[in-house]
């Protein structure tokens, strides 16, 4: 099973992008904070969504917004200056806003988005 739940803050404000069949792609980063031997320590999560998630991702989320997501793992390489770079993403299945949101629709406290059916382009 690949299954991943991460809870943490925007590093900045997310990107959408679509593809050439006019299918939403929404990247960000999502700091998470974890403590070890008494520090607290920030790891850095590369997040992907795509449709009706990437849109509402897109329209809802700002830098700082606390937010948690469902997804699975990705890895992907590819070669830079003849060096191969691993990268790993997170691709959310489920995406909660969490917390006081600025907007006045994200006060809701919650959007759940179990429901929507994405088709991954892949």
């Amino acid at each position: 099973m690949n299954t991943v739940t991460l809870m943490g803050r925007l590093g900045k404000d997310p990107e959408v992008t679509y593809s050439k069949n006019n299918v939403a792609l929404c990247k960000f980063a999502l700091a998470t904070n974890r403590f070890s031997a008494g520090e607290k320590k920030t790891d850095w999560h590369n997040i992907m969504c795509f449709d009706k998630t990437a849109k509402i991702a897109g329209e809802y989320l700002k830098k700082g917004n606390q937010v948690c997501i469902q997804g699975q793992l990705t890895y992907e390489q590819y070669e830079q200056h003849g060096e191969t770079k691993y990268v790993t993403k997170v691709l959310v299945n489920r995406l909660h806003l969490v917390g006081k949101q600025e907007n006045e629709v994200q006060k809701t406290s919650k959007i759940d988005l179990e429901n929507i059916d994405d088709d991954l382009p892949f």
